[in-house]
């Protein structure tokens, strides 16, 4: 009867699980949808701009391979792309400048579905759904159900996951095939067998195709597999004539999908390359002069390239013309990394402090890149901002994992200890280079489903042994509390990400749907509710005063004003379109004047706020000041003829004639087009009884401005007086 029961409960339980899984994949469809149906309402947005260089080499390539699949095929070409702004791509003749995985991926569905734009982003959304559903198999057979169920919840909401599925980059693909592999090693677990050993080595190599630096996980792999088959086995001779077979296998799986690749690189340029060129470049724009931890680029005189040129195709020229050797990816991706080499032996400290920098700055609270800006895209979404995040509670689980694992590790069966391996040693292996490389946050990305693996077993497995181990488990998760805690607290500033996105996605609105969409994307600013942002705040004020909407752009720019530690900058751009928007709305001048002199506390040089200080200071009669603001003025901006005439006029008024003289002269060489400063030129002539002279300079501002009236009546003056 007890058995019954048992076995009920585990039929209710499964079907449970079943139940809650197949809800998550519903909901986490219906956001995905909701997010691509967003998208489409700006598809100039998907188009890589000029800050996704890596996006735009695959999306470029992936375009170049679809043609060249047509032309083979005989498949007519349907229209073209939408070009992106950045034109780098896969040459012929050259190594794998980027993973072929994602490119070929790209062309196959241009291919299958004619040049459909956001026919990736939907199969990487599919694909999202997929993930989900691999990352909980692997997690229910490593760690059961409820942690299982937590991954799936996490690959299935988490919005960093889902914004990389919308846009042209290789993450998607990446975790796709890191999970298809990890199965397939623990699907070889099950029933270790040679097919299956070579079928886990091929996954392997299509892992590779998209993650080079996964080539350092294949000893790993190896030596996983060897310890499984140990322990599986009672004598150590089988079990090491077993393993090395296993292992054998296993490469050449490996081996023979990688070998025509790394072929074909060789074929290319004649230099030996994997998959594709980049160690060098990573670690070089990490170990230089200047470098932080973070990206910082590298100039070509660093590599040993003494060569003035700054676009690359001309240094490129002037190399081989130089040294007779074509400078090719390959042959820079050599030289980047002799340089950071000898850059490293000659600095060996800083080279330990940025390595310490960047181990503490890879697990920072900041979940988002450096040249795609996620949580901007998040906040743009009325979908995305409202999914929950938070790398620092992952973090947080990974602290109860590690404790719990300590703690835990011996009471636990070896097949369940090497099962939970494979994700925390798959974690450390792509963590390891970045040590060494440079930090930016899309690097992670492709290791969060393993760290949420970790994470969810490691609080579920600290919840469930309270009771039993109260100690153990009290420790784990008030350690978690405390990493989760502490990372939230570290300020997070996202505006330089916000800067970056309205420096270049307005335009690209403006340039791939015109002038008239971008409407849509202020209303889709306003109601993200960005007021905390000074670039989403500046780029509101900047739209309304472009269509003459001065109520909106005054709202605006005080709203920037209001807001905390800004800077200078910020707050020059803010009082200037601030002011700008009150004259041209016609409020009082007091206020303008109260802006103008705070202005030129922040910028002393601006020509806008000098020219109405000094007007107002030639109305009040206070020639004093107006002469101190003109001169600026002048200084600032020397083909302004107005600045030249009024500084004339004000030098008239305090007895300089003869400065008043030079002043007119110098605005009338200056500004061809502006009629005053002849004007004033020609009142200085009449006074000195030059009236041949001043005639000849009121024909010159009737010249440039025929129907003044001025001009024509002082003509008709000097007329008589002749």
């Amino acid at each position: 009867m007890s058995a019954l029961t048992g076995h009920n409960r585990n039929v209710f339980l499964n079907r449970t699980e079943y139940l809650l899984l197949g809800v998550l994949f519903l909901l986490g469809a219906t956001v995905r949808v909701g997010v691509i149906a967003e998208q489409y309402q700006f598809p100039g947005l998907i188009i890589p701009d000029y800050d996704q260089t890596d996006l735009a080499i695959f999306y470029n390539h992936g375009q170049q391979l679809a043609n060249e699949i047509r032309s083979r095929l005989c498949l007519p070409q349907p229209d073209p792309l939408p070009s992106s702004p950045v034109s780098m791509t896969q040459n012929k003749d050259e190594c794998f400048l980027r993973p072929p995985a994602y490119p070929f991926f790209l062309a196959l569905v241009f291919v299958l579905t004619g040049n459909a734009l956001m026919a990736p982003i939907v199969l990487q959304s599919l694909m999202g759904l997929i993930n989900a559903i691999l990352a909980w198999r692997l997690t229910r057979r490593i760690g059961g159900p409820f942690p299982a169920l937590l991954t799936a919840a996490f690959m299935l909401f988490y919005w960093v996951l889902i914004v990389y599925e919308g846009v042209y980059h290789a993450q998607t693909l990446m975790i796709f095939l890191a999970l298809i592999f990890l199965n397939a090693l623990e699907i070889w677990s099950e029933k270790p067998s040679l097919a299956r050993a070579v079928l886990t080595g091929c996954f392997f190599a299509l892992h590779l195709f998209a993650s080079p630096s996964a080539i350092l996980f294949m000893p790993v792999a190896m030596l996983w597999m060897a310890f499984w088959i140990h322990f599986s086995s009672q004598d150590w001779r089988s079990a090491a004539r077993q393993a090395y077979r296993h292992i054998f296998s296993f490469a050449l799986g490996t081996t023979v999908l990688v070998a025509p690749v790394t072929i074909s690189n060789w074929m290319a340029d004649g230099h030996f390359t994997l998959i594709s060129t980049g160690g060098g470049y990573m670690l070089m724009f990490g170990n230089h002069e200047g470098a932080d931890g973070y990206f910082k680029p590298f100039e070509s005189k660093e590599l040993g390239i003494q060569i003035s040129a700054n676009d690359y195709g001309d240094i490129c020229e002037e190399f081989q013309r130089k040294t007779g050797i074509k400078l090719i990816p390959a042959v820079v991706n050599k030289l980047a990394k002799n340089a950071a080499l000898g850059w490293i032996r000659a600095h060996p400290d800083v080279f330990l402090r940025l390595t310490l920098k960047r181990a503490v700055i890879f697990w920072q609270p900041k979940e988002i890149s450096h040249n795609v800006q996620e949580y901007c895209a998040k906040q743009m979404s009325r979908i995305l901002r409202w999914l929950p995040g938070g790398f620092p509670e992952i973090l947080g689980g990974l602290g109860a994992a590690v404790v719990m694992g300590l703690f835990s590790w011996r009471g636990v069966s070896r097949p369940v200890r090497l099962r939970w391996l494979l994700p925390a040693l798959y974690s450390l292996v792509w963590y390891l280079p970045f040590t060494v490389f440079y930090y930016a946050g899309h690097y992670r990305v492709p290791i969060l489903p393993f760290l949420a693996m970790l994470a969810a077993g490691g609080v579920w497995s600290a919840v469930t042994s309270l009771r039993k181990r109260p100690m153990v488990a009290g420790i784990a998760l008030c350690f978690a509390c405390a990493l989760w805690l502490g990372t939230r607290l570290i300020p997070v500033d996202y505006e330089s990400d916000w800067e970056r996105w309205f420096y270049y996605r307005p335009e690209a609105v403006r340039r791939f749907q015109g002038e008239n969409d971008l409407a849509a994307l202020e209303s889709l600013v306003e109601s993200a509710n960005l007021s905390y942002s000074p670039s989403a705040c500046l780029f509101m004020a900047q739209q309304a005063n472009q269509r003459k909407d001065f109520s909106s752009a005054i709202t605006w720019c005080r709203r920037g004003l209001r807001i905390k530690n800004l800077t200078v900058e910020y707050r020059q751009q803010f009082l200037e379109g601030l002011t700008s928007a009150l004259l041209a709305s016609g409020e009082n001048s007091v206020e303008v004047e109260h802006l103008c002199r705070e202005l030129l506390k922040y910028a002393p040089e601006n020509f806008n706020a000098r020219m109405y200080l000094a007007d107002l200071a030639l109305k009040d009669k206070n020639y004093h000041d107006a002469l101190i603001h003109l001169v600026q003025a002048v200084e600032t901006k020397p083909q302004d003829g107005l600045a030249w005439f009024l500084l004339g006029q004000c030098q008239m008024a305090l007895g300089f004639p003869d400065l008043a003289e030079e002043a007119y002269r110098k605005g009338l060489d200056a500004d061809l087009s502006n009629p005053w400063p002849a004007m004033g030129l020609a009142g200085i002539l009449e006074q000195k009884g030059q009236i041949t002279e001043a005639r000849k300079a009121v024909e010159e501002a009737l010249r440039r401005v025929p129907e003044l009236q001025a001009a024509h009546e002082m003509l008709q003056r000097l007329n008589d007086l002749q």
